[in-house]
C-alpha cells in the first residue's frame, strides 16, 4: 500500500485525484494524520510544516515531494539530496495569474486606481491630477525571466500595446519578447526602459539581485 499525504487545501483537482487513484494507493489529507501514520507517508503532495515534521522523522519513508509551486527553496533541498528523495514542481501552473495580477498592478500604476480605490473606502471623489495619468500602450517593458510566467506576462503586455524585452541567462529568443538580452547585456535595454518586472527563480545567483 502507498500512502499519499495532501497537504493542500480540498479543491477539484485533489477530489478528482482521489477518485482516480488505484485501490492500492490511499490518500490521507493533514487534518485526518495521526502521529503513527506521519512515519507510513511514501508521497507528499504540497508542503508546509507538517511535511518538515515528517522528515524529522529517523523511520520515515518519504520518496518523493510535489510541491504545488513553481519555487522549491523552502524545502531542506540538501536533506533531499542526501536521501534520495524525488522532488517535482510545478513550473508554469501560476502563470496565467501571476501574469494577471502583473497586468492589474500595471493598469492600476499609470490609471492612478489606488487611489481612486482609497478615496473610494473615505467617499470621497477628487479629480485625478492628468498630467500624472498615462497608458500602457508604447510603453517599454523589461521582464527578467522569459519562463512560462515571464512569457505569458509578455503576451498580455503585448496586447496592450507595450514593447516587451527580455532579460535570459543566454539571451535566448523567446515567444512574445520582441528581444532578449543576457545578465550582462541587459543593461543597454535599461535606459529606455519604463517598468522592469522580475519573474527570475530565487536561487544563490539571482537572490539580491535588484
Amino acid at each position: 500500500m502507498t500512502t499519499i499525504l495532501a497537504l493542500v487545501k480540498q479543491n477539484d483537482a485533489l477530489s478528482h485525484l482521489q477518485q482516480e487513484l488505484p485501490t492500492d494507493v490511499r490518500l490521507l489529507t493533514a487534518d485526518k494524520m495521526t502521529a503513527s501514520a506521519l512515519s507510513q507517508i511514501d508521497i507528499i503532495y504540497g508542503w508546509n510544516q507538517m511535511g518538515q515534521q515528517i522528515l524529522a522523522l529517523p523511520d520515515h519513508q518519504v520518496k518523493w515531494i510535489q510541491t504545488i509551486s513553481a519555487g522549491v527553496d523552502a524545502l531542506p533541498l540538501a536533506q533531499l539530496q542526501q536521501e534520495h528523495i524525488l522532488l517535482a514542481n510545478t513550473s508554469g501552473i501560476h502563470a496565467e495569474s501571476i501574469a494577471e495580477s502583473v497586468l492589474g498592478m500595471l493598469l492600476m500604476h499609470v490609471r492612478g486606481l489606488q487611489q481612486s480605490a482609497v478615496q473610494q473606502t473615505k467617499a470621497q471623489w477628487q479629480k485625478p491630477e492628468h498630467h500624472r495619468l498615462t497608458t500602457l500602450k508604447d510603453k517599454n517593458l523589461l521582464i527578467y525571466g522569459t519562463g512560462h510566467i515571464g512569457q505569458r506576462i509578455a503576451e498580455l503586455a503585448t496586447a496592450v500595446g507595450m514593447h516587451v524585452s527580455g532579460v535570459n541567462r543566454s539571451g535566448h529568443a523567446a515567444p512574445y519578447f520582441a528581444a532578449t538580452y543576457t545578465m550582462t547585456t541587459a543593461p543597454r535595454a535599461l535606459a529606455q526602459t519604463d517598468v522592469i518586472v522580475n519573474v527570475m527563480p530565487l536561487t544563490a545567483s539571482t537572490q539580491h539581485f535588484f
